[in-house]
């Protein structure tokens, strides 16, 4: 979601709070739209705990033990 945008006629800046998965490939496609002449930097702001039903716990550690413990 974007929370600033300013554009002074010369450069266009955007400032946003996204998702760090979001962030992804975001560099290539960027530079790949503005022929390399774009950039952007990215800075931590906050980290919100992922939810887990007990079931996907369950199911995250048996594949951890069945791939790494019991090789």
């Amino acid at each position: 979601m974007a929370t600033d945008l300013n554009d002074d006629g010369s450069q266009v800046t955007i400032q946003a709070d996204v998702p760090l998965a979001a962030m992804f490939g975001y560099s290539t496609d960027l530079r790949s739209s503005t022929q390399g002449k774009a950039e952007f930097s990215m800075e931590y702001k906050h980290h919100n705990p992922v939810s887990y039903s007990l079931h996907t716990l369950y199911s995250l550690l048996l594949t951890y033990l069945l791939t790494y413990l019991l090789m």
